[in-house]
C-alpha cells in the first residue's frame, strides 16, 4: 500500500506483513504522523507505539462498513439458497430482490 493522501490521526489500517513490533491481522491506529513512509501507530490496546512502514498495511474499514458487507454476503447466499437471486451494487449499497423464474 502506498502512503494515503488524506491520512490522519486515529486512522486504522490491518498489518499485512509480519513486522517485528506488530502481527499479521493486527489491527492498528495511526499515533503520530511525521510524513515518511513509516510513522507511528498504536497497537490496538494502546500498550505501545512503534513505526511500520505503509507496504506492510491495509486500510482498515470502519464496523459500520465492515458490517454491512457482511449483511450483503450473508442475504445474498440465503436468497441463493432459497430460490431467489441477489443483485448487489456494493459501492452504493443498493440491494434489487427478484424472483427466478
Amino acid at each position: 500500500m502506498q502512503r494515503p493522501t488524506n491520512l490522519k490521526v486515529g486512522d486504522r489500517f490491518r498489518v499485512t506483513v509480519r513486522d517485528n513490533d506488530f502481527n499479521i491481522g493486527e489491527i492498528i491506529s495511526l499515533r503520530r504522523d511525521d510524513s515518511t513512509e513509516s510513522p507511528w501507530f498504536w497497537k490496538e490496546d494502546k500498550s505501545d507505539y512503534y513505526c511500520i512502514h505503509f507496504y506492510k498495511l491495509e486500510p482498515y474499514k470502519k464496523t459500520a462498513e465492515r458490517k454491512k458487507e457482511i449483511m450483503i454476503s450473508l442475504l445474498a447466499i440465503l436468497y441463493n439458497n432459497l430460490g431467489y437471486f441477489l443483485l448487489t451494487v456494493v459501492s452504493t449499497a443498493i440491494i434489487y430482490l427478484a424472483i427466478k423464474d
